[in-house]
Order: C-alpha cells, then sequence, then structure tokens
C-alpha cells in the first residue's frame, strides 16, 4: 500500500483483526512457536492450523459486521468510514477498539451495539466529547460478556420495577443477594462480576460502607458494609445498546 493512498475500510479489517488474533495463527513463524509445531505429530499441526484460520475468519466477519451496521446507521458505505477513520487519530481508535472488540467477542448483542458507537463517533459533525464517548462505550463494551450483561439487565429491571422516574433520579439500589437470587448460575461469581462493571464504571455501589465505632466497654464496634448496587449513566448507555436490535 503506497503512503499517499487511503486504506480501504476492508484493509483497516484485516489489519486490526491480525493484530488481535495473529497470535493464533503464527505456530509456524520462527522461534519457540516454529520449535513447537516442528516437535508436534502432523495431525496436530494440521489440526492447529485449521482451528486457527476458522478462528481469525470468525473474528474478521464479526468485525466486518460492526462495520456494516456503522455504514447502514448512517447511510454510507464501507470505504467512507474508513476514509472517516483515518482523518483522525482518536477516530482510528475507536474503529480499532469496535472490530478488536467485536471480533473477540461471541456474544451477539455486542455486534450491532459496537456498530452503534462507531457510528456516533465517526458521524459528521461529531465533536471531540462525542468521540471521547464512544470511546469509552467502545472499552466497556469490550469487557461486558454474556454473564456480565445479564447482571446490568437484573439492575435494569430491578430499577424500573421500584419508580418510573429517569434514571438520573433512582437512588436506590440492589442487594447483592436479591441478584444473586435472580441469577443463581452467577451467585458464585457475583462479587466479581460487579466488581468488573465496577472497573468499567458501569455500575456504583450506593449502600452504605463499613462502620467502625468505639464500643462502650473499650475495643470498637464493627458495623459490616451493606453493599447496594445500581446502573450508572454509562451503565445505562450499555444496557440500552445491546438491547437496541432486541
Amino acid at each position: 500500500m503506497s503512503d499517499d493512498r487511503q486504506p480501504t475500510a476492508l484493509e483497516l479489517l484485516a489489519a486490526t483483526a491480525a493484530t488481535a488474533g495473529g497470535g493464533l495463527l503464527g505456530y509456524g513463524i520462527g522461534g519457540p512457536g516454529g520449535a513447537a509445531i516442528g516437535n508436534a505429530a502432523p495431525a496436530a499441526v494440521t489440526l492447529a492450523w485449521r482451528l486457527g484460520n476458522h478462528a481469525l475468519a470468525t473474528r474478521l466477519t464479526r468485525g466486518s459486521q460492526a462495520l456494516d451496521q456503522a455504514a447502514q446507521q448512517l447511510g454510507t458505505d464501507l470505504d467512507d468510514i474508513a476514509q472517516r477513520a483515518v482523518t483522525d487519530p482518536a477516530r482510528l481508535e475507536l474503529l480499532a477498539r469496535v472490530l478488536e472488540a467485536a471480533g473477540r467477542s461471541p456474544l451477539p448483542e455486542k455486534i450491532p451495539a459496537l456498530g452503534q458507537v462507531l457510528a456516533q463517533g465517526i458521524t459528521a459533525g461529531a465533536d471531540a466529547a462525542q468521540v471521547d464517548e464512544a470511546l469509552l462505550l467502545a472499552t466497556a463494551l469490550d469487557t461486558i460478556e454474556a454473564p456480565h450483561a445479564q447482571v446490568l439487565d437484573v439492575l435494569s429491571f430491578g430499577a424500573r420495577s421500584d419508580t418510573g422516574a429517569p434514571p438520573a433520579t433512582r437512588r436506590g439500589g440492589m442487594f447483592p443477594g436479591v441478584i444473586a437470587a435472580r441469577l443463581p448460575g452467577h451467585a458464585r461469581l457475583l462479587d466479581s462480576l460487579l466488581h468488573a462493571l465496577q472497573g468499567q464504571g458501569l455500575v456504583e455501589d450506593v449502600g452504605t460502607p463499613k462502620v467502625v465505632t468505639p464500643a462502650p466497654r473499650g475495643g470498637v464496634k464493627t458495623e459490616p458494609a451493606k453493599p447496594q448496587w445500581r446502573l450508572t449513566d454509562l451503565g445505562w448507555s450499555c444496557i440500552d445498546l445491546l438491547r437496541a436490535d432486541a
């Protein structure tokens, strides 16, 4: 590709997928991987290459679906998407994050969601704040798999059942035991799921913290923390994106 030619959408897609998943196909390019291949049985080598190619092709397909979604939303074609992306480093980074996130995830709802995020960030007239928000959403969606999405779903319906007010005015949260009762299959991992979502700014703990006070006869009295979880504005944005095609 010459230096004065803009990359096509297909070239960007292939380059990004190769970066994200190239390790699947890099077994025979010398080094320890090459040595391992040389010592492996021929049947295992063949199977590894076949599965690696299939996995990379699947990633390419998911990435292309996200691109198609963005193009449909903007009413344009894939090469226009690529040209918009390469004109600005932040938009190009957004495209890369969307393609990587789409390629890595088997969660079908993420593909149209990521396409919408890409469209939001590269639409004509999008300012820096819109692009920054799209970058945050792409990163957040990248961390969400089916168990995380189910937790977000439970929290959103819990909020809606309490009040019909907009998300910003909902003050209550949901106790972990209530969430676990609604997702018994994920009860053992619930703390990890909630803290992963909290790390991305999708949920917040609005419960009471642990309180340590002096006891009447010496020592201290400890009141354990009582966490209550609710969605943040970013969390509501993510769950709405994931439900957009439902």
